[in-house]
């Protein structure tokens, strides 16, 4: 699986004032690395999510049904939704993918109704998923 960089080159611009930018800063400063990639339009949204998937190595056709993943299996996706922030409640389409890319945990969490996807991955070689997504699960913003 190939391994996220540390930093983009040139990060994505966010206006300042969205939740997709509020979102960011609050995970920054908790993780070595986040990427927030925003689309114009639905149809580029799921071309970057797919690119993603792909480059990571996420198995879209059969991931197991739990974040971290169930035994046996590599990657997993579940329905994400915040738990203080009404604007993101639960809808089809905004889940958690979970998996782990060179010994380390990934989160990609998507929200299609915002043509947005977030990366989170812990640099610490093998840390569990659990440990991120125990994290991400406190996450507050917005």
């Amino acid at each position: 699986m190939a391994q996220l960089k540390a930093r983009p080159s040139s990060p994505v611009e966010l206006d300042p004032h969205s939740d997709a930018a509020k979102l960011r800063e609050a995970i920054e400063t908790k993780l070595t690395y986040v990427l927030g990639k925003t689309a114009d339009n639905a149809a580029d949204y799921q071309a970057g999510l797919a690119h993603i998937n792909h480059y990571v190595g996420f198995d879209k056709v059969t991931p197991g049904s739990t974040c971290p993943p169930p035994s046996g299996s590599t990657t997993g996706k579940i329905g994400w939704h915040a738990k203080s922030n009404p604007k993101y409640k639960s809808r089809t389409g905004q889940d958690i993918e979970c998996l782990t890319d060179n010994q380390k945990p990934v989160l990609i969490w998507t929200m299609p109704t915002q043509d947005v996807f977030f990366i989170g991955q812990d640099n610490v070689k093998g840390t569990s998923i659990q440990t991120i997504v125990s994290w991400w699960e406190i996450l507050n913003y917005g």
